[in-house]
């Protein structure tokens, strides 16, 4: 039977972002907020990472911001991150700015953010984030995520992850989502 439980908790891992974007579609008003991409002018990518779990998607994420801030030079990509990431991702950051996050109650001085992208929330939460204009969430494959209202609130876009898809096209997919576009989606780092 353990056998049979495992499959059938992967099939449910599978199917769950499917799931919890139709939850989205039906019961967060949010979606249908207007996108005005000439007004957006600051992304807040929050990347923090302590526990140092995901240094690769990490290094994947500073690839493409560098990328879409070379296609993009007037956008002010801001990355909301621990010390740790910080001092480790130091020498490949080109014109993307670092802030050194210490506590949620600082969270309130983030002001003027036009876009939130939450891809590691370290100690925080979604609602943390609610003060930005839009709210990109990509979902990725979680049954706690699935089960959680916390995630399904106060969100203009919700970025749809199948299962195995690589961090690179993750990325690239929620910067297409809130309207830039790359020619070639290829990774921009220091040399």
């Amino acid at each position: 039977w353990r056998k049979k439980f495992t499959q059938v908790h992967e099939l449910i891992r599978i199917l769950s972002p499917y799931l919890d974007y139709i939850i989205w579609l039906l019961v967060d008003p949010y979606k249908f907020k207007i996108i005005k991409k000439d007004q957006i002018k600051k992304i807040l990518v929050i990347l923090i990472n302590e526990s140092k779990a995901n240094v690769g998607g990490d290094f994947c994420t500073i690839g493409v911001l560098n990328t879409i801030k070379e296609a993009y030079p007037q956008l002010d990509l801001i990355v909301l991150s621990d010390e740790k990431t910080i001092d480790v991702f130091n020498r490949e950051i080109q014109q993307v700015t670092f802030i050194t996050y210490q506590s949620k109650k600082n969270l309130k001085d983030l002001q003027g953010i036009d876009v939130i992208v939450p891809l590691s929330f370290g100690d925080t939460q979604l609602k943390d984030y609610r003060f930005a204009k839009y709210l990109f969430v990509p979902f990725f494959p979680s049954l706690n995520a699935l089960f959680s209202l916390n995630n399904k609130f106060g969100i203009t876009r919700k970025i749809m992850i199948p299962w195995k898809t690589h961090m690179v096209e993750i990325n690239f997919k929620i910067f297409e989502k809130i309207g830039y576009f790359v020619k070639h989606k290829r990774l921009k780092f220091n040399n």
